[in-house]
């Protein structure tokens, strides 16, 4: 099978909305990447009512990896990002066995994304830690998200002090059954997934990323907060129902030489 027509192994996951040019640049960062890795993949771009064209002049497929662009109508990052996990679980036949979530806005370079390529093996989930200064709001959500996880689940461990990032590695079996496990309007699905991690004890794993500053687009301040609220209500009651970790595929240790069987 050649890499023309090979199943993708991984799928980027990369909600965007008014980005403007920065998701070309930001798309053709990411090729480069993935082809470097060697990783048959694809880049699933959600469209998430750009009026701006920024979906319009994307660098072209190569290597190892193509391009497709989902459009998500319903306002909203979190929309997009759930339209995102969904269809690539679904695409190709649902064969994909890696799904990785970034955000188009480059605040984390996706040369980042090697070292949590080579992490796969070591859990169902690999989550990138942003290291550098980020807005005060925004530290203090993310603080507030980490400091809910460590209470609710004291004994989890590592403890993750950067739950939302955008930056994050799944294992695809464990994503498609976390999912199932998410209220039906998650306010950050994001956050929420890691905190399903914890309630089924699934195995998690950090690693640290660089951050820059965000170079476009805005966010309000109230929605910010009224997403942390809804999202930290939404964990206690995730916690207090208890879920059934059955339902979730159980990672195992895995050698040098490949994943455990």
């Amino acid at each position: 099978m050649t890499e023309a027509t090979a199943q993708p192994e991984l799928i980027l996951v990369m909600p965007t909305y008014n980005e403007g040019a920065l998701v070309a640049r930001t798309v053709r960062d990411w090729l480069d990447v993935l082809n470097r890795v060697g990783v048959v993949s694809e880049i699933l771009i959600l469209d998430n009512g750009s009026t701006d064209g920024s979906t319009i002049d994307l660098p072209l497929p190569g290597g190892c990896c193509g391009v497709a662009v989902l459009h998500e109508p319903r306002k909203g990052h979190c929309r997009a990002v759930l339209a995102g996990y969904r269809g690539a679980l679904t695409a190709n036949g649902g064969t994909v066995a890696w799904v990785v979530q970034a955000d188009a806005d480059a605040e984390v370079p996706p040369d980042a994304f090697a070292e949590l390529w080579r992490r796969r093996y070591d859990a169902d989930v690999v989550l990138g830690q942003r290291m550098g200064s980020r807005s005060p709001i925004r530290g203090a959500l993310s603080s507030c998200g980490a400091l809910l996880l460590s209470c609710l689940w004291p004994d989890a461990s590592p403890q993750v002090g950067d739950p939302n990032v955008p930056f994050r590695l799944m294992r695809a079996g464990w994503l498609r059954a976390a999912l199932n496990e998410l209220p039906r309007s998650p306010a950050s699905p994001n956050l929420l997934l890691v905190a399903v991690a914890r309630q089924l004890r699934s195995s998690v794993a950090t690693v640290p990323v660089p951050f820059v500053a965000r170079p476009t687009g805005q966010t309000s301040v109230r929605r910010l907060f009224t997403m942390g609220a809804r999202c930290g209500w939404q964990m206690v009651l995730l916690r207090a129902r208890g879920l059934n970790r059955k339902a979730l595929p159980v990672h195992r240790e895995c050698h040098a030489d490949g994943p455990g069987v």
